[in-house]
């Protein structure tokens, strides 16, 4: 229950500062530290700061899938050209892969 409860929490924060990071793509690999706390901080709370291997593996869930969903959202007009950019921008990688892995790996930390 606590795991369900705070891996919600943790997807609508993520999605929210992904969003938020969104607009302001040329910070969006510095913001993904902010990002990463914030779905800590929010699922470390609502699970009373336990720890567990599936509430780590949950906040990464958490984070990649909400980077998904606001990147599909900003571009919810052109699914096709946020599709073919993703496929072929030789920027993929600054602009999706790493700051999900930061995140990532913020959140997880801030969850031991």
């Amino acid at each position: 229950m606590l795991a369900a409860r705070s891996t919600i929490a943790g997807f609508l924060v993520s999605v929210v500062m992904w969003l938020f990071t969104g607009y302001v793509a040329y910070l969006r690999f510095f913001l993904s530290i902010l990002v990463g706390v914030a779905v800590g901080e929010v699922m470390s709370r609502l699970a009373r700061r336990r720890t567990s291997r599936t509430l780590e593996t949950l906040a990464v869930a958490s984070v990649v899938l909400g980077l998904v969903i606001s990147d599909v959202f900003r571009w919810r007009d052109n699914l096709q050209l946020l599709w073919t950019g993703l496929r072929d921008d030789p920027s993929f990688a600054l602009t999706f892969l790493i700051p999900a892995a930061i995140a990532s790996y913020v959140a997880v930390i801030k969850l031991r």
